[in-house]
């Protein structure tokens, strides 16, 4: 296995994610030239990326996320380990980098007394998304129990009061986050009024 499973590409932000790679029987020998260790090779579209062996059951590997920040769109590799001696083993889709999200605009879609769904416009929701409104204090945070990602440029979010602390009248910020914590945030981005009777 490769763990953490998902790493984060932000522009401007680092070129590689490091992880673990998890197995059995990687070796490491010495010869004329040194210590040799086994290669990690990331797809058909990349060759040898930089790796450091722990033990014969795990390797620390990085990977390249400028792709990914470019294009804003998830790149997901397959990895290989290769031996020394040649002998290779493959796992497929090991590991996925996402972009970070961008949250352009967020408007209401539905609200009463209890709860409030919001319309999420921006770019890169990929994957499994968690909605926030508040503060970066999570005791001020009301987390969303409903994400439905429409497109990579669109989704919806449904928050109950009741779970957070909203009681303040004020304009808060909303920010999204995928499975690989990458984030972002719109500052301004959702208003609580006075006359909603929170309970």
């Amino acid at each position: 296995e490769v763990r953490p499973a998902t790493g984060c590409a932000d522009r401007g932000g680092p070129l590689y994610t490091y992880a673990e790679i998890i197995g059995a029987n990687f070796t490491a020998v010495i010869s004329d030239d040194g210590l040799e260790q086994p290669h990690v090779r990331l797809s058909d579209r990349f060759f040898y990326t930089s790796s450091a062996m722990v033990s014969s059951t795990m390797l620390v590997a990085q990977f390249p996320t400028e792709g990914p920040a470019i294009l804003g769109l998830p790149l997901v590799l397959d990895v290989t380990v290769v031996n020394p001696d040649g002998q290779e083993a493959l796992l497929e889709s090991a590991y996925t980098i996402y972009p970070a999200p961008r949250l352009d605009e967020v408007a209401v879609a539905s609200q009463s007394a209890k709860s409030v769904t919001l319309t999420l416009t921006g770019h890169a929701f990929y994957g499994s998304l968690h909605v926030t409104i508040g503060s970066t204090d999570e005791a001020f945070d009301v987390t969303t129990y409903d994400v439905t990602v429409d497109s990579p440029e669109s989704a919806t979010a449904t928050f109950d009061y009741g779970l957070g602390k909203l009681d303040e009248p004020g304009w808060y910020p909303v920010t999204v986050s995928n499975e690989a914590d990458c984030s972002g945030m719109l500052d301004l981005a959702y208003e609580v009024t006075g006359d909603l009777g929170f309970d």
